[in-house]
């Protein structure tokens, strides 16, 4: 069984929503042997029922599990489960969270929900997750990050080298007056893109030299606050402002006015910025703890006029 398979698997059910998931249900439930024979209905909690299902339908005959504190049990007696939040897994490990987690030293509690690991890009996670929202969704997440309890490490073909699973974008469900904003990573030049365009984002990603990292959060289609983009020609670098006055400023600076790309949110959730004073680059993110995250790995904290309409962590 190799990973890239099992992240495939998960990639294809991305979209599936209730009731439609019980293709997925009947993997788990037809499967033998059956983890404490109890066969998963259609309106019990899955997202345990969808990690199992996806190594299931590549061969995996270890432990399996509809509930997570009853996984986490079986991955602990086969030497498969790692008790570290700062762990950095690989494409294919489940990540267990709980979410009654405070944030202080190794998260011990009960846990809550899974997902499978599709990618790790420098400080960030892009997990895919049954039962999110009811659905099949991404979620990404900071590296040592809140609400991780643990992870569970399945035994793969150990003589076959993890392949690179290169994630594209799908579009995320929003409502009639949202659009999601995407965010994208240059392995080459280091710096962030977020985008509402799925097709300009897939194009970056076609070209080898952009990882997609996963939803940022969700903006308004129009509002009072239009975000403009421009690039720095001396280092690749691209910024967000949704003032006239930074505009004009970056401007006389040197930096090109790309033109609004989305819209900012006048209440909601914070958009935090930070700038890297080692390589001169910026990043958007309205997760605090990713935030905090690279505060504490030497990013200096900056003022962002806009917020999210919502987040979809």
């Amino acid at each position: 069984m190799k990973r890239s398979d099992v992240v495939r698997t998960c990639q294809s059910w991305v979209g599936v929503t209730e009731p439609n998931h019980k293709f997925i249900l009947d993997i788990y439930n037809n499967h033998k042997p059956l983890a404490r024979g109890y066969k998963v209905k259609i309106n019990d909690a899955w997202c345990a029922t969808f990690a199992s299902a996806a190594l299931i339908s590549n061969g995996w005959t270890g432990p399996t599990e509809c509930g997570c504190e009853e996984w986490i049990n079986l991955l602990y007696e086969d030497d498969m489960w790692v008790e570290d939040d700062s762990f950095k897994p690989q494409p294919g490990d489940l990540i267990f969270y709980d979410w009654d987690d405070n944030g202080k030293g190794d998260c011990s509690g009960h846990a809550d929900h899974v997902g499978v690991v599709e990618s790790v890009n420098g400080l960030s996670m892009t997990i895919i997750e049954g039962n999110n929202n009811n659905a099949v969704r991404r979620r990404v997440i900071s590296v040592n990050s809140r609400y991780i309890r643990g992870f569970g490490i399945p035994k793969y073909d150990p003589d076959v080298k993890p392949e690179p699973v290169i994630p594209t974008i799908t579009p995320y469900p929003v409502g009639a007056d949202e659009e999601a904003i995407y965010r994208l990573y240059s392995t080459v030049a280091g710096t962030h893109i977020y985008t509402p365009d799925v097709n300009y984002g897939n194009g970056l990603i076609a070209s080898g030299t952009w990882n997609y990292e996963g939803v940022a959060w969700i903006a308004p289609k129009k509002s009072s606050k239009p975000v403009w983009s421009l690039s720095n020609p001396s280092n690749s670098d691209v910024m967000y402002v949704s003032t006239y006055e930074e505009l004009c400023d970056l401007s006389l600076a040197g930096w090109k006015v790309n033109g609004i790309v989305f819209y900012g949110a006048t209440k909601g959730d914070r958009v935090y910025r930070a700038y890297n004073p080692n390589s001169g680059q910026h990043f958007f993110t309205a997760s605090v703890d990713e935030y905090e995250n690279v505060l504490r790995a030497g990013w200096n904290g900056e003022d962002v006029d806009f917020c999210a309409a919502r987040t979809v962590l």
